[in-house]
């Protein structure tokens, strides 16, 4: 499936979403929901790592963006970092930034999976009290 989620250990604290090749905002949605299933059976905080590996993503995204983010924006969502953003995505993730500014608090961005569970493990609310915008600029 282009759009799937899991735990990213045993631990149950980290979901990692992972999205790949052409993938549609039914599957998106369809994720979403059971990312929210996943967090609710933990009834605790969940921190999440969004890997990206396709620079595909379906038309209408900037419309598409309130509905796409509802799990980002759960009570229980902790941060986000996001791996493997590039092209129109990091400007698709810059978007989200500046239109919900509070939830931004809670968006980083890594490399590599390793680098975002560094980021995680590393005083992640301290580090989410500074906002990362991705300003992307065309070379």
């Amino acid at each position: 499936m282009p759009v799937n989620a899991t735990w990213d250990s045993d631990a149950q604290k980290v979901i990692r979403l992972t999205i790949e090749g052409q993938w549609s905002w039914a599957e998106f949605y369809s994720t979403t929901l059971t990312i929210i299933a996943m967090m609710e059976r933990v009834r605790t905080r969940v921190n999440f790592i969004v890997e990206s590996r396709t620079d595909y993503v379906p038309d209408e995204a900037l419309r598409q963006l309130e509905a796409a983010s509802n799990f980002f924006l759960h009570p229980q969502a902790g941060i986000t970092v996001m791996i493997g953003t590039r092209g129109y995505l990091r400007n698709l993730t810059s978007a989200f930034g500046h239109l919900y500014p509070k939830a931004a608090l809670r968006l980083m961005v890594a490399e590599t999976a390793d680098e975002a569970r560094a980021l995680l493990t590393e005083r992640p609310m301290e580090r989410a009290a500074q906002p990362t915008y991705i300003n992307y600029q065309t070379p």
